[in-house]
């Protein structure tokens, strides 16, 4: 799942997730910013293509819409066109819409620094075959739909791990089996902006 690094001042940075389709950035005086769903009721502002309901944005705010096409996802920033407040990476979103990639530096007025982010951490799921054969690149067997298994969040690659037997996959050794991504259950994110 995409989230946002949040700049919290002394502390450090804050996670913030993106679980949802859309979100406004929303400077506030208590808090550093607020991530709220849009809440515009079904209405002429709505689109009829895809049926989902679009907010003016203020001159000076931001918002982020996920766009999915099949098992891609993207993420984009819309702010007002006329506006040059709002910024990626240090350049204005003149037009008014910026597809984000990994590691983008968002600014947005009265806000505090965020960073885009499409990293995920590695997590024991039931397995999602999605209509195609899975094989474990570890030990070359089939992975039986619904069963425990960890995708590997660099490469995509599902692995077998299953507690409850000796089919632990994923965590057999120190990398993936088709990357270098480290297979700890524990490890948390690898890059934060800390790093800059």
């Amino acid at each position: 799942m995409a989230h946002l690094w949040v700049e919290t001042g002394k502390d450090g940075w804050a996670v913030a997730p993106l679980a949802g389709d859309a979100f406004v950035l929303v400077p506030q005086a208590d808090r550093p910013i607020r991530i709220r769903r849009p809440t515009v009721p079904p209405s002429s502002e709505s689109d009829a293509a895809d049926g989902r309901p679009r907010q003016a944005v203020a001159n000076d705010g931001a918002a982020l819409v996920r766009s999915a096409c099949g098992d891609k996802e993207h993420w984009v920033l819309l702010s007002a066109p006329i506006s040059q407040a709002v910024a990626v990476n240090g350049m204005p979103v003149v037009l008014g819409m910026r597809v984000l990639h990994d590691r983008d530096e968002i600014r947005v007025p009265r806000a505090p620094r965020m960073f885009f982010s499409t990293e995920q951490i590695a997590r024991v799921e039931p397995y999602v075959a999605g209509g195609r054969r899975g094989k474990c690149p570890r030990c070359d067997s089939e992975i039986v739909e619904g069963s425990p298994s960890v995708r590997c969040p660099q490469c995509g690659v599902a692995h077998h791990q299953d507690p409850a037997s000796e089919m632990g996959c994923w965590t057999y050794a120190r990398t993936c089996a088709s990357c270098p991504q480290p297979t700890g259950l524990d490890l948390g994110y690898t890059w934060t902006p800390e790093e800059l």
